[in-house]
């Protein structure tokens, strides 16, 4: 069956048991090119297919997925689900859309703005940069360059569809370096929709040489408090753990740190976050949630103050809390919970001058291991870190092989200072560096 067929046929089977059904259909194209050793390792292109399919009967709903358009597949599917539904649990607050509504022209798919020798082209000057670009230099891995288009449809339970079209356009690559005896390593990758916004080979080159052959040479701190700088990529790191946390569905599962502190003071007044679903190079930009509802902007943390949580159909009414239109939908998941693009207002310095400003500061670059290292029940932390020590702007060494340690909410109440200037990600998570007045470091 073609996938329109596919669609008619499920909503036949529900329509013969009775059942209200909802459903997803993701579909895409990519293609990568690789060098490896300055040369030419691998021209790849791939498609993918899913159906995620919401059931529906006397408030009890089950869900399934399928990578298959095949009738047989489908209706076993189907079926299945179908009986598995009287053994599910009765869920009042469960609401299907007789409507799907777009937001507006939200435009996020940019397509074949660059031709495939363009593309082997631009990897192959890439992989030449890098490979000059410092004498400790010894490897460079996996540079490629990838394009992939992503389509997304929903239908709600009366077979109305809208759907919306994505492009994405990637740079990545790791170095590997060596001097006295000692290594270090990074990896970068940046993402965009619209490769007119993609970043210069020597801007990529500058980004990954800091992450990577910077820490050469690099020392453990000695255990103590610092003023810390977040590095804006580190900074979206830890946003990612806490960002959950601000969804209905934890709260009321028990699992927030911030259950009934909506309109209290959580973090630093200069803490002001977006959920901006439109904002132009934001990865997560997208006309409606995976509900069907417009996505919307709003302000999650104003000036230090929780104003809501992130929210969907059944917790807005569960809760009776606003509906923030974030329902996340995948072709093989449930329905959840999650924020489009989180925007974090900068500051008004550039960060040299917040540097300036401290004795003895670290910059934090990277955090690794960050879910074994985060408890988010109690907010406590303790990750691995790599960066740089400061002194009154001034750069002392590179630092590596020691902890950071805390609670999430010594981050939030401790933020000293933003700085002026952001620079996009690549990601749904765009935000400046920043300060935080004093954090442990556990090193030497």
């Amino acid at each position: 069956m073609t996938n329109n067929e596919s669609i008619e046929f499920l909503y036949d089977l529900a329509k013969k048991n009775s059942i209200e059904i909802e459903v997803i259909q993701i579909s895409g194209k990519s293609n990568s090119v690789s060098f490896l050793e300055k040369k030419l390792e691998e021209i790849s292109i791939g498609e993918d297919f899913s159906l995620g399919v919401r059931l529906v009967k006397d408030q009890k709903e089950v869900f399934f997925s399928s990578e298959t358009s095949k009738k047989e597949d489908l209706e076993k599917l189907f079926n299945q689900q179908a009986e598995a539904l009287q053994f599910a649990k009765a869920n009042e607050n469960i609401l299907l859309n007789d409507k799907i509504e777009s937001s507006g022209d939200i435009e996020a798919y940019f397509p074949e703005q660059i031709n495939s020798d363009q593309k082997v082209e631009r990897t192959k000057e890439l992989e030449e940069l890098l490979w000059a670009c410092d004498e400790n230099l010894k490897k460079v891995r996996n540079t490629s360059f990838s394009e992939s288009y992503s389509n997304v449809s929903l239908y709600n339970k009366l077979g109305d569809s809208n759907s919306y079209q994505k492009s994405y356009y990637s740079l990545s690559s790791e170095l590997l370096g060596e001097k006295d005896g000692k290594r270090a390593s990074g990896h970068f990758s940046f993402t965009t929709h619209d490769y007119d916004d993609m970043i210069t080979n020597e801007m990529f080159v500058d980004r990954i040489k800091k992450h990577s052959l910077g820490l050469l040479g690099a020392k453990s701190p000695e255990t103590g408090d610092y003023p810390i700088v977040f590095e804006r990529k580190a900074f979206a790191s830890l946003l990612s753990l806490l960002l959950p946390m601000l969804n209905a569905d934890t709260v009321d599962q028990g699992f927030s740190l911030f259950d009934k502190k909506q309109g209290e003071k959580i973090a630093s007044g200069l803490l002001h976050i977006e959920n901006d679903p439109s904002y132009y190079k934001g990865l997560g930009r997208k006309p409606f949630d995976g509900e069907g509802n417009p996505t919307k902007k709003h302000c999650i943390i104003q000036d230090g103050v929780l104003n809501s949580f992130f929210s969907n159909n059944e917790y807005s009414k569960k809760l009776g809390i606003e509906n923030t239109h974030t329902a996340s939908r995948s072709g093989n998941g449930r329905v959840g919970i999650s924020p489009s693009n989180i925007i974090v207002r900068s500051g008004t310095l550039a960060t040299t001058a917040i540097k300036a400003m401290k004795p003895s500061l670290i910059e934090i670059v990277r955090l690794n291991g960050l879910h074994a290292g985060f408890n988010s029940v109690t907010g406590d932390f303790s990750f691995q870190a790599e960066g740089f020590l400061y002194d009154f702007g001034n750069l002392v060494n590179p630092l590596q092989d020691f902890l950071v340690a805390g609670n999430i909410k010594d981050i939030l109440m401790g933020i000293e200072d933003l700085g002026a200037n952001v620079i996009d990600n690549g990601g749904s998570i765009i935000c400046p560096d920043v300060l935080i007045s004093s954090l442990k470091i556990i090193g030497s």
